[in-house]
Protein backbone atom coordinates (compact mmCIF):
# COMPACT_ATOMS: atom_id res chain seq x y z
CA UNK A 1 0.00 0.00 0.00
CA UNK A 2 1.39 3.39 -0.92
CA UNK A 3 0.30 6.84 0.16
CA UNK A 4 -3.11 7.02 1.78
CA UNK A 5 -5.04 4.81 -0.62
CA UNK A 6 -7.52 2.24 0.56
CA UNK A 7 -6.73 -1.30 -0.47
CA UNK A 8 -8.79 -4.46 -0.75
CA UNK A 9 -7.33 -7.86 0.10
CA UNK A 10 -8.51 -11.08 -1.46
CA UNK A 11 -9.84 -9.87 -4.82
CA UNK A 12 -13.52 -9.41 -5.56
CA UNK A 13 -15.75 -8.57 -2.63
CA UNK A 14 -18.15 -11.31 -1.60
CA UNK A 15 -21.04 -11.73 0.78
CA UNK A 16 -20.32 -13.79 3.90
CA UNK A 17 -20.87 -17.45 3.05
CA UNK A 18 -23.38 -19.45 5.07
CA UNK A 19 -21.98 -22.11 7.38
CA UNK A 20 -21.32 -25.35 5.55
CA UNK A 21 -23.23 -28.43 6.61
CA UNK A 22 -21.11 -30.18 9.21
CA UNK A 23 -18.62 -27.30 9.41
CA UNK A 24 -17.44 -26.23 12.82
CA UNK A 25 -17.72 -22.76 14.28
CA UNK A 26 -14.12 -21.65 13.62
CA UNK A 27 -13.63 -18.03 12.63
CA UNK A 28 -11.85 -19.11 9.42
CA UNK A 29 -15.11 -20.77 8.25
CA UNK A 30 -17.18 -17.64 8.92
CA UNK A 31 -14.97 -14.63 8.13
CA UNK A 32 -14.97 -12.52 4.97
CA UNK A 33 -11.62 -12.72 3.23
CA UNK A 34 -12.16 -9.71 0.98
CA UNK A 35 -11.35 -6.81 3.28
CA UNK A 36 -10.94 -3.12 2.60
CA UNK A 37 -8.28 -1.51 4.78
CA UNK A 38 -6.77 1.97 4.89
CA UNK A 39 -3.22 3.08 5.55
CA UNK A 40 -2.21 5.17 8.55
CA UNK A 41 -1.89 8.18 6.24
CA UNK A 42 -5.38 7.89 4.70
CA UNK A 43 -7.13 11.25 4.90
CA UNK A 44 -10.39 12.08 6.65
CA UNK A 45 -12.46 12.52 3.48
CA UNK A 46 -11.02 9.37 1.92
CA UNK A 47 -11.97 7.30 4.98
CA UNK A 48 -15.47 8.75 4.96
CA UNK A 49 -15.86 7.91 1.26
CA UNK A 50 -14.65 4.31 1.73
CA UNK A 51 -16.97 3.72 4.70
CA UNK A 52 -19.95 4.90 2.64
CA UNK A 53 -18.94 3.03 -0.50
CA UNK A 54 -18.43 -0.28 1.31
CA UNK A 55 -21.46 0.09 3.56
CA UNK A 56 -19.48 -0.71 6.72
CA UNK A 57 -19.09 1.08 10.04
CA UNK A 58 -15.39 0.45 10.62
CA UNK A 59 -12.15 -0.25 8.71
CA UNK A 60 -8.82 -1.77 9.73
CA UNK A 61 -5.83 0.56 9.63
CA UNK A 62 -2.70 -1.23 8.40
CA UNK A 63 0.97 -0.51 7.75
CA UNK A 64 2.88 -1.26 4.54
CA UNK A 65 3.13 -4.96 5.50
CA UNK A 66 -0.63 -5.15 6.21
CA UNK A 67 -0.12 -5.47 9.94
CA UNK A 68 -3.20 -4.23 11.75
CA UNK A 69 -2.43 -1.12 13.80
CA UNK A 70 -5.94 -0.04 14.75
CA UNK A 71 -9.54 0.46 13.66
CA UNK A 72 -11.20 3.63 12.39
CA UNK A 73 -14.98 3.87 12.56
CA UNK A 74 -17.79 6.15 11.51
CA UNK A 75 -18.11 7.13 15.18
CA UNK A 76 -14.54 8.47 15.09
CA UNK A 77 -15.46 10.72 12.15
CA UNK A 78 -18.90 11.87 13.24
CA UNK A 79 -17.53 13.56 16.37
CA UNK A 80 -16.11 16.26 14.08
CA UNK A 81 -19.56 16.89 12.64
CA UNK A 82 -21.06 17.11 16.10
CA UNK A 83 -18.36 19.50 17.38
CA UNK A 84 -16.54 21.13 14.43
CA UNK A 85 -14.84 23.83 16.54
CA UNK A 86 -13.92 22.25 19.88
CA UNK A 87 -12.71 24.52 22.64
CA UNK A 88 -9.75 23.61 24.79
CA UNK A 89 -10.74 21.58 27.85
CA UNK A 90 -9.78 22.33 31.43
CA UNK A 91 -7.34 20.52 33.68
CA UNK A 92 -10.11 18.36 35.14
CA UNK A 93 -11.67 17.41 31.82
CA UNK A 94 -12.71 13.74 31.60
CA UNK A 95 -10.45 11.41 29.60
CA UNK A 96 -13.28 10.55 27.17
CA UNK A 97 -13.87 14.24 26.43
CA UNK A 98 -10.15 14.80 25.79
CA UNK A 99 -10.06 11.79 23.43
CA UNK A 100 -13.07 13.06 21.49
CA UNK A 101 -11.52 16.52 21.29
CA UNK A 102 -8.34 15.06 19.80
CA UNK A 103 -10.41 13.20 17.19
CA UNK A 104 -12.23 16.41 16.30
CA UNK A 105 -8.86 17.88 15.35
CA UNK A 106 -7.60 14.72 13.59
CA UNK A 107 -7.09 14.64 9.83
CA UNK A 108 -5.59 11.21 9.04
CA UNK A 109 -6.22 7.60 10.08
CA UNK A 110 -3.19 7.56 12.40
CA UNK A 111 -4.85 10.26 14.53
CA UNK A 112 -8.42 9.00 14.18
CA UNK A 113 -7.99 5.28 14.82
CA UNK A 114 -8.55 3.36 18.03
CA UNK A 115 -5.36 1.49 18.83
CA UNK A 116 -4.47 -1.23 19.49
CA UNK A 117 -7.21 -2.99 17.56
CA UNK A 118 -9.16 -5.86 19.10
CA UNK A 119 -8.31 -8.80 16.83
CA UNK A 120 -8.89 -12.53 16.64
CA UNK A 121 -7.17 -15.52 15.06
CA UNK A 122 -8.57 -17.66 12.25
CA UNK A 123 -8.38 -20.70 14.53
CA UNK A 124 -10.50 -19.08 17.25
CA UNK A 125 -14.02 -20.36 17.84
CA UNK A 126 -17.12 -18.37 17.01
CA UNK A 127 -17.90 -18.32 20.74
CA UNK A 128 -14.51 -16.76 21.54
CA UNK A 129 -15.03 -14.12 18.85
CA UNK A 130 -18.52 -13.34 20.15
CA UNK A 131 -17.14 -12.94 23.67
CA UNK A 132 -14.50 -10.49 22.42
CA UNK A 133 -17.19 -8.46 20.64
CA UNK A 134 -19.37 -8.42 23.75
CA UNK A 135 -16.55 -7.50 26.11
CA UNK A 136 -15.14 -4.70 23.95
CA UNK A 137 -18.48 -3.57 22.47
CA UNK A 138 -17.38 -3.83 18.86
CA UNK A 139 -19.23 -5.25 15.87
CA UNK A 140 -16.29 -6.38 13.70
CA UNK A 141 -12.96 -8.08 14.43
CA UNK A 142 -9.96 -8.11 12.10
CA UNK A 143 -8.65 -11.67 11.70
CA UNK A 144 -4.85 -11.75 11.83
CA UNK A 145 -2.02 -14.24 11.59
CA UNK A 146 0.81 -14.75 14.10
CA UNK A 147 2.53 -11.59 12.77
CA UNK A 148 -0.65 -9.47 13.09
CA UNK A 149 -1.06 -9.36 9.30
CA UNK A 150 -4.61 -8.97 8.08
CA UNK A 151 -6.29 -12.18 6.83
CA UNK A 152 -9.96 -11.22 6.91
CA UNK A 153 -12.67 -9.74 9.04
CA UNK A 154 -15.55 -11.28 10.98
CA UNK A 155 -18.71 -9.45 11.96
CA UNK A 156 -21.68 -10.16 14.19
CA UNK A 157 -23.68 -11.16 11.11
CA UNK A 158 -20.95 -13.63 10.13
CA UNK A 159 -21.10 -15.26 13.56
CA UNK A 160 -24.86 -15.77 13.27
CA UNK A 161 -24.12 -18.37 10.58
CA UNK A 162 -23.62 -20.94 13.38
CA UNK A 163 -27.39 -20.79 13.93
CA UNK A 164 -28.27 -21.48 10.28
CA UNK A 165 -27.17 -25.12 10.05
CA UNK A 166 -29.91 -27.71 9.41
CA UNK A 167 -31.48 -29.38 12.42
CA UNK A 168 -30.13 -32.76 11.30
CA UNK A 169 -26.55 -31.42 11.33
CA UNK A 170 -27.04 -29.89 14.76
CA UNK A 171 -28.49 -33.16 16.06
CA UNK A 172 -25.37 -35.00 14.89
CA UNK A 173 -23.16 -32.43 16.65
CA UNK A 174 -25.05 -32.93 19.91
CA UNK A 175 -24.84 -36.71 19.61
CA UNK A 176 -21.08 -36.54 19.03
CA UNK A 177 -20.67 -34.28 22.06
CA UNK A 178 -22.58 -36.67 24.28
CA UNK A 179 -20.79 -39.73 22.91
CA UNK A 180 -17.36 -38.17 23.43
CA UNK A 181 -17.94 -36.91 26.96
CA UNK A 182 -18.32 -38.43 30.39
CA UNK A 183 -22.09 -38.60 30.11
CA UNK A 184 -24.65 -41.42 30.14
CA UNK A 185 -25.96 -41.08 26.54
CA UNK A 186 -27.41 -44.59 26.42
CA UNK A 187 -31.15 -44.37 26.75
CA UNK A 188 -31.21 -40.68 25.77
CA UNK A 189 -32.94 -39.68 22.54
CA UNK A 190 -31.93 -36.43 20.85
CA UNK A 191 -34.28 -34.41 18.66
CA UNK A 192 -33.80 -30.89 17.25
CA UNK A 193 -36.49 -28.50 16.07
CA UNK A 194 -35.57 -24.97 15.02
CA UNK A 195 -32.26 -25.12 16.84
CA UNK A 196 -33.86 -26.20 20.11
CA UNK A 197 -32.66 -29.56 21.44
CA UNK A 198 -35.05 -32.00 23.11
CA UNK A 199 -33.66 -34.78 25.29
CA UNK A 200 -35.95 -37.70 26.11
CA UNK A 201 -35.34 -40.93 27.98
CA UNK A 202 -33.93 -42.08 31.29
CA UNK A 203 -30.60 -41.56 33.08
CA UNK A 204 -29.15 -43.20 36.20
CA UNK A 205 -28.97 -40.07 38.39
CA UNK A 206 -30.83 -36.80 38.59
CA UNK A 207 -27.52 -34.90 38.53
CA UNK A 208 -26.89 -36.45 35.09
CA UNK A 209 -29.76 -34.33 33.77
CA UNK A 210 -28.00 -31.13 34.85
CA UNK A 211 -24.71 -32.27 33.30
CA UNK A 212 -26.36 -33.26 30.04
CA UNK A 213 -28.18 -29.94 29.75
CA UNK A 214 -24.95 -28.03 30.41
CA UNK A 215 -23.03 -30.06 27.80
CA UNK A 216 -25.69 -29.61 25.12
CA UNK A 217 -25.93 -25.86 25.71
CA UNK A 218 -22.19 -25.59 25.03
CA UNK A 219 -22.62 -26.96 21.48
CA UNK A 220 -22.40 -24.06 19.02
CA UNK A 221 -25.66 -23.53 17.19
CA UNK A 222 -27.91 -24.70 20.01
CA UNK A 223 -30.66 -22.18 20.74
CA UNK A 224 -32.09 -23.89 23.80
CA UNK A 225 -32.39 -27.22 25.62
CA UNK A 226 -35.49 -29.00 26.86
CA UNK A 227 -34.74 -32.00 29.10
CA UNK A 228 -37.68 -34.38 29.36
CA UNK A 229 -35.63 -37.00 31.16
CA UNK A 230 -36.49 -39.30 34.03
CA UNK A 231 -33.94 -40.70 36.50
CA UNK A 232 -33.46 -43.86 38.56
CA UNK A 233 -31.81 -42.28 41.60
CA UNK A 234 -32.31 -38.76 43.00
CA UNK A 235 -28.81 -37.91 44.20
CA UNK A 236 -29.90 -34.31 44.77
CA UNK A 237 -32.58 -35.23 47.29
CA UNK A 238 -30.58 -34.15 50.35
CA UNK A 239 -28.49 -31.15 49.32
CA UNK A 240 -26.64 -28.82 51.65
CA UNK A 241 -28.70 -25.92 53.00
CA UNK A 242 -29.28 -23.55 50.06
CA UNK A 243 -27.55 -20.20 49.95
CA UNK A 244 -29.59 -17.04 50.10
CA UNK A 245 -31.65 -16.72 46.92
CA UNK A 246 -31.09 -20.38 45.95
CA UNK A 247 -34.29 -22.38 46.15
CA UNK A 248 -32.51 -25.73 45.94
CA UNK A 249 -32.20 -28.42 43.24
CA UNK A 250 -35.68 -27.94 41.82
CA UNK A 251 -34.97 -24.29 41.11
CA UNK A 252 -31.60 -25.09 39.52
CA UNK A 253 -33.22 -27.77 37.39
CA UNK A 254 -35.74 -25.27 36.05
CA UNK A 255 -32.87 -22.88 35.23
CA UNK A 256 -31.42 -25.59 32.99
CA UNK A 257 -34.71 -26.05 31.14
CA UNK A 258 -35.50 -29.37 32.78
CA UNK A 259 -39.11 -30.44 32.57
CA UNK A 260 -40.03 -32.81 35.36
CA UNK A 261 -41.75 -35.91 33.90
CA UNK A 262 -45.31 -36.35 35.02
CA UNK A 263 -45.79 -39.16 37.50
CA UNK A 264 -49.07 -40.95 37.92
CA UNK A 265 -50.61 -40.79 41.39
CA UNK A 266 -51.97 -44.08 42.59
CA UNK A 267 -55.24 -44.06 44.43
Amino acid sequence: MSGGRAERAGGVRRRPAPARAGAGGAVRDLMSTSVVAVSVEAGFTEIAAVLRREGVNALPVVDADRRVLGMVSAVDLVVKLADPDPEEGGVFEEYRSRAERRKCRAAVARELMTSPAVTTAAEASARDAAELMRRHRVGRLPVVDAEDRLLGIVSRLDLLAVYTVPDAVLRDRVRRELAGGDYPPSGVEVAVHGGEVFLDGRVPRRSDILRLAHAVRAVEGVVGVRCRLDHDHDDLAFPAPPAEGDLGPSSRARDYGIVEPRRETRR
